[in-house]
């Protein structure tokens, strides 16, 4: 084992991990409309899917899928499951338009593991893909021009959402309602909260892609902090500044973090914000208005004066971020939960790494908030059909792409073909250098079963993931507005947010006081915070 890595290889991986941390801005801890979706009033009015577990091989480490939570294996079976034993289609073509995190794939022709799955359905599936920053140029386009592909991922919110569903998508509340759902059983495996971010207007438009609950983690490394004599457990702010002090020594170029943006999500959950919105009573209100928001921008404030941050943070990409970890530059990073597997995978080529999640402690001692994520990504609609019998094939299509864990067809979805694109190391597949390429056709974006907790060879890996998850999950609150859809925070949430968002990096780095906050939210309010707040109450009403 060396105390270096491999730079480039770890550039090229990072592009595809996905290991942004949603809170890229000051304010993204608590996103506007953070459900991304809902019905503009009654959710109850329509049956969602009834959940049946659908999953193959007793997990290792049991979640509760119904509700969300993932659940962990340390091996994949020696006998996968075959789930569908005939193509799902006959001969079919399917067009798709969708997005990717990753680099662009080997195209049809020269990508195994596209093949095995075109083979498997029994169609030609011909995904057209962007870069997922020019998506939603893209989707605009593509529904204004009227040419609809038969499958398309959507992503809320979207102005005019319920209008735009109805009149270029297949309403799926009749194949998918209740337990009309058990036809298609991969489907009826996916979480009740993911399906609930599929309802506008009274009924279900599509196929969610779940994610897990847990927002992004601060990743630390416990080797490091354990030699400058901190903790990696805080009981409060204070301990936690005296942890983050001791990792800072300017004159070793070593700093705590190198994300100061990001970082904030951290501290607001120390606060005990939990994220845009909160309930008193029964009328919505922004959390910017919390007197705890407050204090988190004090604290922000704090720990930018006291220099835990590398000097380049707040104009750093998060490649250098990542890369000031790994080498040790700095001990702490906020990411995705999803990229814990990569951290470990890339730790393991350094020296005594030692990757561990920092849970937020209350300020003032006690538990904390955490970040929460969407239930779901987006979800996979179809576009308007001549006759339901093809919207149905279109289904089995999606619930062979939402196979479980265990299966054979997951396998051949995330690995493709066996000695071709991955080699078994007991029983876990690997997927050799051919695999890794051809495995970025962006099917996980379109449609999949619940995120597996999975690490071949790594159950200690496993085991930490999924420890991390369950207390994350007694800190997390439930989205007030999930399920619920505001007009406008569709149309004008994000630009509302963006002044809000330049006065907190202003606050951090002392160029503007933290008393400035108080008239900023103040415009907000009356710039249509207070509307918007007023249309979810409303929603919540009608429920």
């Amino acid at each position: 084992m060396t105390t270096t890595f491999d730079r480039r290889r770890f550039l090229r991986l990072a592009g595809a991990a996905g290991l942004a941390g949603a809170g890229s801005t000051a304010l993204g801890s608590c996103s506007s409309n953070s459900s991304g979706a809902g019905s503009g009033g009654s959710v109850s009015s329509v049956a969602l899917p009834t959940y049946a577990d659908n999953r193959v091989v007793p997990p290792n480490l049991a979640g509760d899928t119904r509700q969300g939570a993932l659940s962990g294996y340390f091996q994949y079976p020696a006998k996968p499951t075959v789930l569908y034993p005939e193509p799902v289609l006959q001969a079919e073509k399917v067009s798709v338009l969708t997005y990717s995190f990753d680099p662009v794939a080997p195209r049809l022709s020269e990508n195994a593991i596209w093949q095995q799955i075109n083979a498997r359905i029994g169609a030609q599936v011909d995904i057209t893909y962007t870069p997922f920053a020019d998506y939603p140029n893209r989707f605009a386009t593509t529904i204004a021009g009227g040419s609809i592909p038969d499958i398309v991922t959507v992503r809320a919110p979207q102005q005019q959402m319920p209008a735009m569903l109805r009149a270029t998508f297949s309403d799926l509340t009749g194949h998918l309602a209740g337990d009309a759902v058990k036809k298609y059983p991969n489907l009826a495996g996916l979480p009740t909260p993911a399906w609930q971010e599929t309802v506008f207007g009274n009924a279900i438009w599509g196929v969610p892609v779940p994610r897990s609950l847990v927002g992004n983690v601060l990743y630390v490394r416990g080797d490091l902090i354990e030699k400058a004599g901190g903790t990696t457990t805080p009981a409060n702010y204070a301990e936690f500044v005296e942890t983050a002090e001791l990792l800072t020594d300017e004159r070793h170029a070593r700093w705590a973090s190198g994300d100061v943006i990001g970082f904030f999500a951290f501290i607001l959950g120390m606060n005990r914000v939990p994220g845009t919105w909160i309930v008193e009573g029964e009328t919505f209100k922004s959390a910017y208005e919390m007197p705890e928001y407050e204090q988190a921008l004090t604290d922000m404030r704090d720990l930018v004066k006291r220099g835990i941050f590398h000097p380049d943070a707040a104009a750093s990409a998060n490649t250098q971020r990542n890369e000031w970890f790994l080498r040790g530059t700095s001990s702490m990073v906020l990411a995705s939960y999803g990229g814990w597997s990569k951290f470990a995978t890339w730790g393991a080529e350094v020296d005594g790494f030692e990757l561990a999640g920092m849970i937020p402690p209350g300020r003032d001692g006690g538990k904390g908030s955490h970040q929460r994520s969407k239930p779901v990504d987006a979800f996979a609609a179809i576009a308007k059909q001549k006759d339901d019998s093809r919207v149905e094939r279109l289904l089995h299509l999606l619930d062979w792409l939402c196979a479980p864990f265990g299966s054979r067809e997951y396998l051949e979805r995330t690995y493709g073909v066996a000695g071709q694109t991955y080699a078994l190391k007991g029983t876990d597949p690997i997927l050799n250098n051919q695999g890794s390429n051809q495995a970025l056709v962006p099917f996980e974006y379109l449609a999949s079963s619940p995120v597996a907790l999975y690490q071949p060879g790594e159950p200690a890996s496993v085991k930490a993931r999924f420890d991390y998850q369950t207390a994350a999950l007694k800190l997390i609150t439930p989205d007030p507005t999930s399920g619920l859809y505001s007009a406008t925070d569709s149309s004008k949430g994000a630009t509302l947010a963006k002044p809000l968002s330049d006065l907190s990096t202003e606050i951090f780095f002392g160029r503007q006081p933290v008393s400035a906050w108080k008239n900023a939210v103040r415009t907000w309010k009356s710039g249509g915070g207070d509307v918007i707040a007023a249309e979810y109450t409303d929603a919540q009403g009608q429920r």
